[in-house]
C-alpha cells in the first residue's frame, strides 16, 4: 500500500514535461535575431560611410600641406607667383616640367608647374572635380591655401591660412 500511494502522489505532483519545441516559440526567436542582424549590418554601413569622409577630409589636409611645402620650395616666388593661382579640373599632364637635375625654371613657371601637378593629385585623391587655389593676402607672406571636393554629393572645402 505504501508503495501505491507513493506512486499516486508522483503522478499528482510531477509537472509536465514538454517534449517539442512551439511554432510560436521559433518564430519569435527568428524575429528577434533579425532584428539583431539588420541592426549590424546598418552598423556597418554607417561606420564604412564615416570611414570614407575621414579618409577624404585626411587626404584635403595632406594636400593642402603639400602645397604649402610647394609654395616653401620656391622661395623666390612667395612673394608673388602664388598670388592667385587655381587649378584646372581634368588636366592630365602638368605644363612645362620644372623639376629634374639641371632643369632651370623661373619661379613663375615653377608655381605654374606646382599648381598643374597639385590639381591632378587634387583629383586623384579626392575625387573628379575637385579643385584648389592658393592666394596671397595683399602684399603679407600669409596665403590661404583652399582645396574644395564633393563627399556624399555635397560639396566640401578645407581652407588654410599660413604664414609661409
Amino acid at each position: 500500500m505504501n508503495l501505491m500511494l507513493q506512486t499516486q502522489l508522483q503522478k499528482k505532483q510531477a509537472p509536465r514535461q514538454q517534449k517539442g519545441v512551439g511554432m510560436m516559440e521559433v518564430l519569435i526567436a527568428l524575429l528577434v535575431l533579425s532584428i539583431g542582424i539588420l541592426g549590424l549590418a546598418t552598423l556597418q554601413s554607417i561606420g564604412l560611410k564615416y570611414n570614407h569622409q575621414s579618409y577624404q577630409r585626411t587626404q584635403a589636409i595632406l594636400q593642402v600641406y603639400d602645397m604649402a611645402d610647394r609654395i616653401r620650395a620656391n622661395s623666390p616666388g612667395k612673394a608673388t607667383a602664388y598670388d592667385s593661382l587655381t587649378s584646372t579640373p581634368g588636366l592630365t599632364t602638368p605644363g612645362t616640367n620644372c623639376t629634374g637635375f639641371g632643369v632651370t625654371c623661373t619661379s613663375v613657371a615653377r608655381a605654374n608647374y606646382d599648381i598643374d601637378s597639385w590639381g591632378i593629385s587634387l583629383e586623384a585623391n579626392l575625387g573628379t572635380g575637385a579643385t584648389g587655389s592658393v592666394a596671397r593676402q595683399g602684399t603679407t607672406p600669409i596665403h590661404v591655401i583652399t582645396v574644395n571636393w564633393t563627399e556624399n554629393n555635397v560639396p566640401k572645402s578645407f581652407v588654410y591660412e599660413a604664414q609661409l
